[in-house]
């Protein structure tokens, strides 16, 4: 019987694949535990469709990785979180945040500069060596399918 696999199987193969295996073991186990289905033509045509669809979505987003690294040449981002402001700041030493700069901070400050940011770009996606703690020049790493771009970010403190 010739079926498609829904799921990696190690002892038949990888997600996706059209493969052959005996009638007993398409309809009692893969198909009960819905792990493939049948190798239909209609069934055939929607997985060349999604394929398809994937390849698009990863060339468009592969084209906003681009665009948002060309963008990000030109400049950095600023975020502006609360710091605390004392007499440290007139003895030379810098400003201490209440609350570290994250991930997500960094993300919508890219969505609010309405820079060009893939959909498939994501928090985990980006990398802060240590906590962004203080008002000042930091650096932070978007990574996205084996690419990296170096994020320039400068925090201000505000009261």
């Amino acid at each position: 019987m010739k079926i498609i696999l829904l799921k990696d199987i190690s002892t038949v193969g990888k997600k996706w694949e059209s493969k052959d295996v005996s009638d007993g073991y398409a309809r009692n186990f893969l198909l009960k535990n819905k792990l493939a289905m049948l190798a239909t033509e209609g069934n055939i045509r929607q997985l060349e469709e999604q394929a398809k669809s994937k390849k698009a979505q990863r060339e468009r987003a592969k084209g906003d990785f681009h665009a948002l690294r060309a963008a990000l040449m030109e400049r950095g981002i600023v975020i502006k979180k609360k710091a605390n402001e004392t007499p440290q700041k007139e003895a030379g030493q810098e400003v201490s945040l209440y609350a570290a700069v994250s991930q997500k901070e960094i993300l919508e400050a890219l969505h609010a500069l309405h820079f060009p940011v893939p959909g498939t770009l994501e928090e985990k996606s980006i990398t802060i060596e240590k906590p962004i703690k203080t008002a000042g020049s930091h650096e932070a790493t978007l990574a996205m399918g084996g690419e990296k771009i170096t994020l320039k970010i400068e925090v201000k403190g505000e009261n």
